[in-house]
């Protein structure tokens, strides 16, 4: 069976701070683990998570950035891994917004250059040409 994922679905499963809800997650969780259920994280909800468990919930990057990666390699998750992946490592390693992070990511994956007149990110895309 496949299901597509919302924000407060994976934020309840990733905190487990309502056990009730936690544990209707955990079951399809479990199941996606090993390939017996398939959940889709769009990118949209995968952004919305980033930023609720920091903004709201306040849990530092490198948490983030690890936890989020662990559910990524469930058998049965279906995303944009070869963009959240490397994504979260931006994430993690940069100060730089969830967004600019996966700009960034998505612009390396399909060798597409970025539009933007946002200094920050202007300047890390200096640093990647250089490297």
């Amino acid at each position: 069976m496949k299901y597509i994922c919302d924000t407060n679905f994976i934020i309840r499963y990733l905190l487990a701070d309502n056990q009730e809800l936690f544990l209707k997650t955990k079951e399809l969780f479990d199941k996606a683990k090993t390939g017996q259920a398939t959940l889709i994280i769009e990118q949209a909800v995968f952004t919305e998570v980033v930023f609720v468990l920091s903004s709201f919930y306040k849990v530092p990057r490198n948490k983030i950035s690890q936890t989020l990666s662990d559910l990524l390699a469930y058998k049965g998750i279906d995303s944009e891994k070869e963009v959240l992946l490397p994504a979260l490592e931006y994430y993690q390693k940069q100060n730089m917004h969830i967004v600019d992070c996966l700009l960034l990511a998505k612009s390396k994956f399909s060798s597409c250059p970025i539009l933007t007149f946002d200094q920050a990110l202007n300047k890390h895309l200096e640093k990647e040409t250089h490297t």
